[in-house]
């Protein structure tokens, strides 16, 4: 669900920010798979599916954004939690490069010039 409400965000040619559905879409994502993470391992309670879910936000917004120092602090400074740092550095980097080798541009380049276009095809018409 917050997939198809971040992409109906991305898509609007209104100043919706992009920031808030990345972080949404990616805690939620994080948060399945620390779901799945506990439900194959029933025995131990050690593990928690909030920290899989602020790796998964930082992962995603530092793959669509590319931005990886600013995002590892803004989700330090929402959490507090400094023994995070090297998950978060990791995941983050490690997104970003993924997200490299796949598209050079980010995600925030692609809808501008994507919403430049539209904006232009309908003054055209």
């Amino acid at each position: 669900m917050f997939f198809l409400l971040a992409v109906l965000s991305y898509g609007m040619a209104l100043p919706t920010g992009l920031f808030v559905p990345s972080i949404l879409c990616g805690a939620a994502y994080g948060r399945l798979v620390g779901v799945f993470v506990a439900d194959m391992h029933p025995g131990t309670h050690s593990i928690d599916e909030g920290t899989y879910a602020l790796l998964g936000a930082a992962s995603f917004l530092g793959g669509c954004m590319r931005m990886t120092v600013a995002t590892c602090v803004m989700l330090l400074e929402l959490t507090n939690n400094l023994a995070l740092l090297p998950l978060m550095m990791l995941v983050t980097l490690v997104a970003k490069v993924c997200e490299h080798g796949i598209c050079r541009l980010s995600m925030a380049h692609l809808v501008t010039i994507c919403s430049s276009w539209m904006l232009h095809l309908v003054h055209c018409i």
